[in-house]
């Protein structure tokens, strides 16, 4: 169930006195259940123990944070470099794919999954929970994904973690099935930084082809890392496709609340992370930088040192 905390104090927030040294009164009581049942309760609080004296106002304790970025830009390692140094406790919510996404079955790691409808479904059955309010549906690469949104509101948990298709995770941001009980942040990696883009387009620079290009490099540089044949020609289908659709992805960035730039790909040394996926050290440059941007993300919502993308940036 969402929990939220019900502030009192003189003032609003941001405004002299709310928390502050110099404020005269402030109180905060905990709530379990929906934002309309916390107000209610603000309401009761207010009248029967302060007799509508002061201002009040009411904070979500529990938050998603969604994470999206072109592929290969790094957030698998990311997400486990937080989950291993960071200390912080998350609930990881799970996409819901097409088996048809996966023409050879399931991936070594996705084996105990597949028959988990959690996990895989049918594209045709998950095209079926578009009428049900409590999942997202969306397109990834021409092939459906979903998202429970119930699970967040039934967990007793106060910190969601969701890494999702860019499409897909402004749908989840956006909806309001989640929007009125719980505390969302929007989190976009990306390969290239807004001075960078500003600069190319000053050189009259093709950005598509630019992007597209950057990315295949990782692309290919993460294929052998993994010991994978770059020259398969399924494995050089793919990782274009996936650099193509780099663009379109980072133009979709000004949807998200927060831009990490990240120039430090999956298989960048600085990771110091083996093919298997474990870590022989502490991520080291803008790899550990990202790191601390995302778990301050993580722990507050907000964070220095991200950039905030408008809808003309790329």
């Amino acid at each position: 169930m969402p929990k939220f905390t019900i502030c009192f104090a003189d003032s609003y927030p941001d405004q002299a006195g709310s928390g502050g040294l110099d404020n005269n009164f402030y109180a905060e009581f905990s709530y379990v259940g929906s934002r309309a049942g916390a107000v209610d309760e603000a309401k009761r609080i207010s009248f029967e123990k302060y007799q509508g004296d002061f201002k009040w106002w009411i904070i979500p304790k529990t938050r998603l944070v969604i994470i999206s970025g072109p592929s290969c830009v790094g957030k698998d390692p990311l997400k486990e470099a937080v989950k291993k140094y960071s200390g912080i406790k998350y609930s990881s919510i799970p996409v819901i794919k097409s088996k048809e996404s996966r023409p050879n079955g399931p991936r070594p790691d996705e084996v105990d999954k597949w028959g988990n409808p959690d996990f895989f479904r049918a594209a045709n059955e998950i095209m079926v929970l578009k009428s049900n309010p409590q999942y997202i549906v969306g397109d990834c690469r021409g092939l459906p994904q979903a998202i429970n949104l119930q699970q967040v509101l039934d967990s007793n948990e106060e910190l969601f973690f969701l890494e999702v298709y860019h499409a897909i995770g402004c749908q989840v941001r956006d909806n309001s099935y989640l929007k009125d009980d719980i505390g969302i942040s929007a989190v976009f990696l990306s390969p290239v930084s807004r001075l960078e883009i500003r600069e190319l387009k000053a050189e009259e620079t093709n950005l598509e082809t630019y992007i597209a290009t950057l990315m295949m490099q990782k692309l290919t540089l993460r294929s052998r890392h993994q010991g994978v044949d770059v020259f398969n020609n399924k494995v050089i289908e793919d990782n274009i496709q996936r650099a193509m659709d780099a663009y379109s992805e980072l133009r979709n960035a000004h949807n998200y609340t927060h831009v990490i730039v990240n120039h430090e790909g999956e298989s960048h040394p600085n990771w110091h992370r083996t093919p298997e996926g474990i870590f022989e050290a502490k991520p080291e440059g803008e790899a550990s930088q990202a790191v601390g941007v995302f778990t301050e993300i993580l722990k507050t919502g907000n964070a220095s040192f991200v950039e905030h993308w408008e809808p003309d940036t790329i």
